[in-house]
C-alpha cells in the first residue's frame, strides 16, 4: 500500500481578527461565523461589508478563502490578490495566496508566495509548515524538513508540523527518526489519525506487523471513515492471506475514495488469490489507469500474469515500470523481470538483470531466491 503517503497537508487556518478589524462589528461577526464553520452566513456578511466598502482587505481575503473552499479557486485568488494590493505587508494574505495557488496546481507560484510571506515575517510558523509541505511534494525533503523544524521552534506544540516532519524524515530514509517524530506528534495530538496511519506504515516497512495493525485499528477507532487506514490495514491482511477481512477493509477504502490505486491493487491481489481472476484483473487495470507509472502496481500485476504464464504481458508491465522505480523497488522489478526472461528462455538477459538487482538490494532474501530459481533454468548460469 502506498504510502504514497503523501505529506499531510495542514488544515486551513481559521481566520483571526487583526487589530484593524476590531473597529468593524460586522466584520467581527462574519469572522466568528467563519470560525464556527458557518461559511454561507459568513459569506453573506463579507459580501455585505464589500457592498459598503469594496476595498475592505480583510473581507476580500476571507471571502477569497471561502471561494477556494467552495471550489472556485480562481475567483478566490482574484479576491486575495486584491486584498494583497490593498495591504501588501500582510504575511497571512500572501500565505493564503500560496494555499490557493497550490490547490490550483501552480506549485512554483505557490512556493514563491510562501517565501514572500516569510520575507515579511520570518517567524510565521504556518508559512514555514505550508512551504515545507509543498517542498516535500516537489521532492525536496531536506529543505522541507528544515522548514518543519523551524515551525516547531516557533510553535513547539504544533502537531501538523510535527507529523509533516515525520513524513520528511521518512522520505530522507531516517526511519527511526520518523517513528520517534510520529510518536511525538501523538503525544501532542493523541487523536491525529494521519499520525497513526503514518506510524503504522513505518512499522509495516520494518516488519513490525502487530504494531502496524494496532496503529491502523487505532486510527479507525478514531475515524471509521479513514480511507487510508482501511486501505493500509486491508493490504496487511491480504499479505497474511486473510482475504475476506482484507476485502472488507479494501472495499470500504474504495467506497470512501474511489480513485485509490493502492487499495484497488491490493483488492485485485486478494480477489485473484481467492479465485476471482477476472474481477481481480479489473481492479489492477483500474489501479494502473490511475497510476500508470507505479512500480509496485505494475510489478504486482506482472507477477499475477507471470503465474498465469502470460509471459509477454508480464514482461511488458515490468518494463513499463522500470524507468520509474528506484533502489529497492527497482531491484525487485529487475529480479522479477529476470524470472520472466528465464521462462521466455532469453538467457542473454537473465544474469545481467539479476546482477543489477542484487547490487541494488543485496539484503533482500527474495532476490537470492529468485536468482537461484532463474539460474536453475540454464546450466551455464548455475
Amino acid at each position: 500500500m502506498s504510502k504514497k503517503k503523501k505529506a499531510s497537508s495542514r488544515k486551513p487556518s481559521l481566520p483571526q481578527p487583526a487589530p484593524q478589524q476590531k473597529a468593524n462589528p460586522l466584520l467581527q461577526q462574519a469572522i466568528a461565523l467563519h470560525q464556527q464553520g458557518k461559511l454561507a452566513e459568513a459569506e453573506t456578511l463579507y459580501r455585505q461589508i464589500l457592498l459598503q466598502d469594496q476595498k475592505q482587505p480583510d473581507a476580500l481575503h476571507l471571502l477569497g478563502q471561502i471561494e477556494r473552499h467552495k471550489g472556485n479557486a480562481q475567483a478566490g485568488l482574484e479576491m486575495i490578490e486584491r486584498a494583497i494590493a490593498l495591504r501588501p505587508e500582510s504575511a497571512p494574505f500572501r500565505m493564503t495566496r500560496g494555499n490557493t495557488l497550490r490547490v490550483m496546481g501552480k506549485r512554483a507560484a505557490a512556493i514563491a508566495a510562501y517565501r514572500e510571506a516569510l520575507e515579511i515575517n520570518p517567524d510565521f510558523a504556518d508559512a514555514h509548515n505550508n512551504l515545507g509541505v509543498i517542498l516535500l511534494e516537489a521532492g525536496d525533503a531536506q529543505e522541507a524538513a528544515d522548514h518543519f523544524r523551524r515551525a516547531l521552534e516557533i510553535r513547539p506544540a504544533y502537531p501538523d508540523a510535527s507529523n509533516n516532519l515525520g513524513n520528511a524524515l521518512k522520505a530522507l530514509g531516517d526511519i527511526e527518526g520518523a517513528i520517534q517524530r510520529f510518536k511525538r506528534t501523538l503525544e501532542m495530538a493523541p487523536n491525529a489519525v494521519s499520525a497513526w496511519t503514518n506510524l503504522g506504515s513505518l512499522y509495516h516497512k520494518i516488519g513490525q506487523w502487530d504494531s502496524c495493525t494496532e496503529c491502523y485499528r487505532k486510527a479507525l477507532s478514531i475515524n471509521p471513515n479513514s480511507a487510508e487506514a482501511h486501505g493500509n490495514l486491508g493490504t496487511i491482511l491480504a499479505d497474511w492471506g486473510r482475504y475476506d477481512e482484507a476485502r472488507q477493509h479494501l472495499e470500504k477504502a474504495i467506497e470512501l475514495r474511489p480513485n485509490f490505486p493502492e487499495a484497488l491493487m491490493s483488492l485485485g491481489h486478494a480477489l485473484i488469490e481467492q479465485g476471482h481472476g477476472f474481477e481481480g484483473e479489473m481492479r489492477f487495470l483500474k489501479a494502473l489507469e490511475l497510476a500508470p507509472d507505479s512500480p509496485l502496481a505494475n510489478r504486482m500485476f506482472s507477477l499475477k500474469l507471470f503465474k498465469q504464464r502470460r509471459l509477454i504481458e508480464a514482461r511488458d508491465y515490468a518494463l513499463k515500470a522500470l524507468p520509474h522505480a528506484k533502489l529497492r523497488e527497482r531491484g525487485m522489478l529487475l529480479s522479477h523481470l529476470a524470472s520472466v526472461m528465464a521462462m521466455l528462455s532469453d538467457f542473454t538477459q537473465v544474469k545481467a538483470l539479476s546482477d543489477e538487482a542484487m547490487a541494488l538490494a543485496p539484503w533482500e532474501d527474495e532476490l537470492w531466491e529468485h536468482r537461484l530459481y532463474n539460474f536453475s533454468y540454464h546450466p551455464d548460469l548455475a
